[in-house]
């Protein structure tokens, strides 16, 4: 928005901010777009259409180079996250054929010691979580019901 032009004259601003929302919309639409490529129904028409329809230049690309190695090339002015996109390409089960190389830069018992580290984050984040019964019956839980209904 602080590009946005304020003056007829500001053609500078102009073409910069035009270059910036062109490409989140881009990103934008290769997002929405690769819900519908890699769409799993087969109970319409419809989509085996899209399943079978070309795609933008970007949204192949990535999805050829995460198919290849499981890495999202992110351009730039990305609208989502690396995370974001891998969520969408395994949900959608496009799994990588091979791993990220960058890998087998780490020991084993690195990795092993990293996913163990993880691990006890999980088990301290339930630990520390309420026994449903008790959040459910929480003024807490009651309080936000109340919020939204008057919403």
């Amino acid at each position: 928005m602080t590009l946005f032009p304020v003056e007829a004259g500001a053609f500078h601003e102009a073409e910069l901010y035009d270059r910036i929302i062109r490409r989140a919309a881009i990103n934008l639409r290769d997002f929405q777009a690769a819900h519908y490529k890699l769409n799993r129904r087969f109970d319409a028409p419809l989509w085996d259409g899209c399943r079978d329809a070309a795609v933008p230049e970007t949204l192949q690309r990535k999805l050829d180079v995460f198919s290849a190695r499981g890495r999202v090339p992110l351009y730039d002015d990305e609208t989502f996250h690396e995370d974001g996109w891998e969520s969408l390409l395994i949900g959608h089960g496009l799994m990588p054929q091979s791993y990220d190389p960058r890998v087998d830069a780490i020991p084993e018992q690195e990795h092993i010691a990293q996913m163990q580290l993880r691990l006890k984050d999980i088990v301290g984040l339930v630990e520390a979580m309420p026994v449903v019964d008790d959040f459910i019956g929480s003024a807490e839980l009651q309080r936000q019901a109340e919020v939204i209904a008057l919403g």
